[in-house]
């Protein structure tokens, strides 16, 4: 897989995640997160990344409040939609 490839996928998924949420100013999050390293939702459910570390960032509390505590619930969003897709029925 080429770097181009993972990189777009890395974006759709934050991106995605974002927009679950309901975010907004959803672009300057979505710039700030991957310029930050964090191109995965799951980053969040880390017991290593500290709140204060990503509200450093230049987000608002709100916004990390929600990135944090929405993974599993995007998580069981995400598996519901596989399960709902012909692939996931296979």
């Amino acid at each position: 897989m080429s770097n181009h490839h993972t990189s777009c996928r890395n974006k759709t998924n934050m991106y995605d995640y974002i927009n679950f949420l309901g975010i907004r100013n959803s672009e300057y999050t979505l710039m700030i997160l991957l310029a930050n390293g964090f191109h995965l939702h799951e980053l969040f459910k880390s017991p290593a990344l500290s709140r204060s570390v990503v509200r450093e960032l230049g987000l608002t509390l709100g916004v990390v409040t929600m990135l944090f505590s929405n993974v599993a619930r995007y998580n069981q969003y995400l598996r519901s939609q596989k399960a709902g897709s012909p692939e996931g029925l296979q």
